[in-house]
């Protein structure tokens, strides 16, 4: 059947009969030729979409997903939509103005009025009115009193104009031009890169999605802020990505751009980040390193343990024969990860000297059950030796005793730093005191005792030991308290 009809008049009837593109009207002589607009054919069906829903300040919590539900119809720019809002699974309403996204960003500023707050208690009804900015999707809500006299809307938000409960329910409709479908995303805001091992971590600002929904990402680096290579992330409109496969110590660019099902928008601003290798012990070529998180390195029957290796490559194990002496490996945590108890008459030694001079320093995670007087560590002999602990006060010593603050339990991360003059102890990545421990060097080890294995027993967890044999830069020490700290669950100023 044609899209057009014509029509023809005489002085007692009219006719109809179809024909192509026109509408032809004729009366006695006079003949009038309309250009017909087709077919109309059936009212477009409303489409759902999942709209977003919030507060400006703490959010609103719910048992589940949000019962927000949303419609729209779309003819050409024309947008209408039905935003629906029930309560019954909210746990938490949230502070601040409340707000619901429309299906696309408007063209220009909007308000529309056509909303309504049901309050389940007194059966009043509120009006809910709403405001959208130009290239935006978030409909700002705002209410008036119950009989709509206000001069001024009010923000809609917990008590005002009500104290919702969970009974309570609002909807909010009306139509707007949003922008043309063709309209691609806006450019991306500011990319923060987070450098890693091989890789850089991203997250963005999204922008404006244009005309339809942003679908994915394009995400871009570049050796020399020229030539780009697009990274293969997959499809996702997550504001975030992981870009790996770098080369550590270059220097990368980045930049992203959303995509809609319009077009690419405009890439972001490049940023830079270099990744760089984690940071491990073995880079400061340790003569020892004793890590109790791996238990690979603990020899043990029953749990105790007769040896625990040194994971630093220079074989300087420190073991235990007697079994009366041995401490235990698997009763024990801290930070979630295995650690070796002593219990107050257990110790450990070295079979051959470690063989360090000054200047040194000893990193020792140690989780404190007692303060009688414990040694955390001393030689094999009398003379010469290092030695820290707590006497009364926790203290170090190569030859000359310097004192800190006041003994205490509890897990902590010490930094020794043996070094003449310019010796030092660090609790927690705090100076704990300062001052010329003496000049003495180190070559067996005794751990959690007295060198002679008869006292001084430390009643405690030994989480780790890394002890090396020359100056560290700020930079070593730094990386190597920060490693610890996020290990072992030690917080640092």
């Amino acid at each position: 059947m044609s899209n057009t009809v014509s029509v023809t008049e005489t002085p007692n009837s009219v006719v109809v009969v179809e024909a192509d593109n026109t509408v032809t009207v004729t009366q006695a002589d006079n003949a009038v030729t309309v250009a017909s607009p087709g077919p109309v054919g059936p009212a477009p069906a409303m489409e759902t979409y999942a709209p977003q829903g919030g507060t400006a300040g703490e959010q609103p919590t719910f048992s589940g997903d949000p019962l927000i539900t949303g419609r729209y119809v779309r003819a050409g720019d024309l947008t209408f939509f039905d935003v629906q809002v029930d309560m019954d699974n909210i746990t938490g309403f949230g502070t601040g103005q409340y707000f619901v996204t429309v299906p696309f960003p408007a063209l220009r500023p909007t308000m529309v009025r056509d909303g309504c707050l049901h309050d389940a208690n007194t059966g009043d009804q509120y009006h809910i009115s709403g405001h959208l900015d130009a290239g935006s999707t978030t409909l700002q809500l705002f209410t008036t009193d119950i009989s709509g006299q206000r001069l001024t809307d009010f923000v809609f938000e917990q008590g005002e104009p009500i104290t919702l409960t969970t009974s309570d329910n609002f909807h909010i409709n009306g139509s707007y031009l949003a922008v043309a479908i063709n309209t691609p995303p806006g450019k991306v805001g500011t990319v923060s890169p987070t450098a890693g091992n091989a890789q850089v971590e991203l997250s963005w600002t999204a922008p404006s999605p244009g005309g339809s929904p942003i679908v994915d990402y394009v995400v871009q680096y570049s050796t020399d802020g020229t030539s780009w290579t697009t990274f293969p992330d997959g499809t996702s409109a997550a504001t975030t990505a992981t870009v790996t496969g770098l080369s550590n110590g270059t220097l990368y660019y980045f930049r992203v751009a959303a995509v809609n099902d319009a077009a690419t928008g405009e890439f972001s601003d490049a940023v830079t980040a270099t990744p760089t290798a984690a940071f491990s012990p073995l880079d400061l070529s340790p003569v020892l390193w004793l890590d109790a998180s791996d238990t690979s390195t603990i020899t043990e029957v029953g749990g105790a343990v007769s040896q625990w290796d040194d994971k630093s490559g220079n074989g300087n194990d420190v073991a235990q024969g007697t079994a009366a002496a041995q401490p235990t490996s698997g009763t024990r945590t801290l930070n979630g990860l295995n650690v070796i108890d002593f219990d107050g008459s257990d110790y450990f030694k070295t079979a051959a000297s470690v063989n360090i001079a000054q200047p040194s320093t000893i990193f020792l995670v140690l989780d404190v059950d007692s303060t009688a007087s414990p040694f955390f560590f001393d030689s094999h002999s009398a003379t010469p030796r290092f030695i820290a602990g707590i006497s009364t006060d926790f203290f170090f010593n190569a030859g000359t005793s310097i004192f800190g603050s006041a003994g205490s339990t509890g897990s902590k991360l010490f930094r020794y730093t043996f070094d003449g003059a310019s010796s030092s102890m660090f609790i927690d990545g705090v100076s704990d005191a300062t001052g010329d421990a003496g000049s003495n060097s180190l070559g067996l080890i005794t751990v959690g005792a007295r060198y002679t294995g008869a006292a001084n027993f430390t009643n405690g967890a030994f989480a780790e030991v890394i002890i090396v044999d020359g100056t560290l830069t700020a930079d070593e020490i730094a990386d190597t308290e920060q490693y610890l700290a996020d290990k072992w669950g030690i917080t640092l100023p």
